[in-house]
């Protein structure tokens, strides 16, 4: 494959972070970490090189923030690290689209795993902060005309699950939940 192939590269890193997720999925941690870095590092190459594009700069954030992730499950102290990392190119991303839907939802999900953080690190004020605003996105979304039942799902697990605690709402949780399930008829097509 061409190396300059923005596309290709974008495969190839996409390859790198299903690996990585196998990896984790077999409790393979270091293997995943590393196969993660791999991703990272075609996601750097890429939005370096075309920093203009919001599509690369989103496959990055998502990819530190998925990183992030993994390290939280694995008590790792550097998933803050990239947590940050991720809410900053995300909050760029939102400066320059603030309506993007798919730019806002991923950019919640990664509030929602630094507010986690901060929450283990005892710094609940400012996971408030970042919670209050993830749950409005979410809350957005979830309440649109039409709005697609995997969004009104995720932001009804959030009331559930969110950090610091004090923040989750279950009645309205259950609600949200309801709304999600009625979309499909509750029946598994």
């Amino acid at each position: 494959r061409d190396p300059s192939d923005a596309q290709a590269r974008r495969d190839v890193g996409l390859g790198f972070h299903y690996i990585a997720e196998a990896q984790a999925a077999a409790h393979d941690p270091v293997g995943a970490l590393e196969s993660f870095r791999r991703q990272m590092a075609i996601k750097e190459a890429l939005a370096k090189a075309e920093p203009q594009s919001t599509l690369h700069r989103r496959d990055l954030a998502t990819a530190y923030m998925r990183a992030g992730a993994m390290l939280r499950e694995l008590g790792n102290p550097n998933a803050i690290e990239y947590a940050l990392r991720s809410h900053r190119v995300f909050e760029r991303l939102l400066e320059e689209d603030p309506n993007h839907v798919e730019i806002r939802r991923r950019a919640a999900q990664g509030m929602y795993l630094l507010a986690q953080l901060l929450t283990e690190r005892k710094q609940a004020e400012e996971a408030r902060v970042l919670m209050t605003r993830a749950l409005a996105i979410q809350h957005a979304e979830a309440t649109k005309p039409g709005a697609l039942g995997n969004r009104i799902a995720e932001y009804a697990w959030s009331l559930l699950t969110c950090h610091p605690a004090d923040l989750r709402d279950p009645a309205a949780g259950l609600v949200h939940a309801r709304r999600a399930a009625d979309l499909t008829k509750r029946q598994d097509p």
